[in-house]
Formats: C-alpha cells, sequence, structure tokens
C-alpha cells in the first residue's frame, strides 16, 4: 500500500479527490478512510466521525460535537414512547 494518498480534511469536504484508495487526515490529526470524517452540520467539520443511533436505528456518522448538536435523541430503543406524535417502532418492516 505505498501508493496510498493523505489528503486533508478540507480538500475532501471540498471535493478534491485523488484516483484509487486514499486516507484523509481529519481536523483531530487522525487518518481515516474517507467514510470516517464527519462532514458536520454545514457538511465542512472535517473531524473523525463514527456511526451513531437514535433510539436504536442509525443516524449517520458524526463527530462528537456534532453529534451532541444534531438534536438527534441519544436514548436507545428503550428511550421511544409510542404516544408521540402517533409514532409507531417496528421491529420489521
Amino acid at each position: 500500500m505505498d501508493d496510498v494518498r493523505v489528503i486533508d480534511a478540507a480538500d475532501f469536504l471540498g471535493g478534491e479527490w485523488p484516483r484509487g484508495f486514499f486516507l484523509v487526515r481529519t481536523t483531530c490529526g487522525a487518518e481515516v478512510e474517507p467514510k470516517h470524517v464527519c462532514r458536520g452540520k454545514h457538511r465542512d467539520c472535517g473531524a473523525f466521525a463514527q456511526m451513531r443511533y437514535s433510539l436504536g436505528l442509525p443516524a449517520g456518522r458524526k463527530c462528537q460535537a456534532c453529534w451532541d448538536a444534531s438534536g438527534y435523541r441519544k436514548e436507545g430503543r428503550s428511550g421511544f414512547d409510542p404516544s408521540y406524535a402517533g409514532e409507531r417502532y417496528d421491529e420489521d418492516y
């Protein structure tokens, strides 16, 4: 893997992607695959992101700061209240 390139998060978020396999250097200094770069609320965060879940359902990849500001509910499935806005929580479709 000597031909792997590392680009800055600003270049990645700006759409300047090299051909082939590359890593992104996040704003916190980690070198990660593109899917682990936070695009934040305004898609310009660039920090390390991990998969987040709201009420047990996937809510996307976000860094901690963007996750805290996202407005998603942080509880697991137990936080679901069926009386809220007439919603349902089905196990499977």
